[in-house]
């Protein structure tokens, strides 16, 4: 298994929100493919999927915010 965690995109950024998943639970994803739209305090970012497999589960909702190192989706790999 494999967390995906919210990741820093700048020196200063405490948090990030989930602005949209592009892939749902269940879905297979490559590495490198993006899964989910972050939006941080001044800008947006794309997080690639850190690793080829199966998205088990969304920890973090469209709207949610997490803090930078919170776990916000799990992979399968396989």
């Amino acid at each position: 298994m494999i967390e995906v965690k919210m990741p820093r995109f700048d020196p200063l950024m405490e948090e990030g929100r989930i602005v949209e998943w592009l892939k749902s639970e269940g879905d297979h994803v490559e590495k490198d493919e993006v899964l989910v739209i972050i939006e941080g305090e001044k800008t947006t970012f794309e997080l690639p999927s850190p690793s080829r497999g199966k998205l088990l589960k969304i920890l973090k909702n469209k709207g949610e915010t997490a803090k930078v190192g919170e776990k916000i989706a799990i992979i399968e790999e396989v």
